[in-house]
């Protein structure tokens, strides 16, 4: 496993001891490597609905034009 030194700003990192204070992650490690999950995961899903819109968008097109 790799190791990053991260900097927050301290607003952040309260809200992410609250986290681990109130049982929801273990650690900051652990309250980190969710919310990054949780981005790639968002960032995958955008990706994925933007190459669906093309496919609609290139199929509507075809039948549009009687291809």
């Amino acid at each position: 496993m790799a190791e990053l030194a991260v900097q927050l700003d301290d607003e952040l990192v309260s809200t992410i001891d609250a986290l681990v204070k109130e049982g929801r992650f273990s650690s900051r490690s652990e309250a980190i490597e969710a919310a990054v999950k949780g981005m790639i995961r968002n960032e995958l899903a955008e990706r994925l609905r933007f190459l669906l819109d093309q496919a609609v968008e290139e199929i509507v097109s075809i039948r549009r034009s009687g291809r």
